[in-house]
């Protein structure tokens, strides 16, 4: 992430599902869950495997450069 924030701009938060037992019902399947002014906008399927995840969040973080 740090060589993310190097070229784009944003805020990370980890937020611990597994301690919040309705955060867990609805995400244990999605995450990892990205949000944008809290709307769920991009969950495991958009971000992919472990391999291709750094292209990925790069490309979502464009992305939420963009987004209005």
């Amino acid at each position: 992430m740090k060589d993310l924030s190097k070229d784009h701009k944003f805020d990370l938060e980890i937020v611990e599902i597994t301690k919040d037992e309705a955060l867990f019902e609805k995400y244990f399947l999605k995450i990892p869950v990205v949000q944008v002014d809290g709307k769920d906008t991009y969950d495991a399927e958009d971000i992919g495997s472990p391999h291709e995840y750094k292209s990925k969040l790069v490309n979502l973080v464009s992305d939420l450069e963009n987004f209005d």
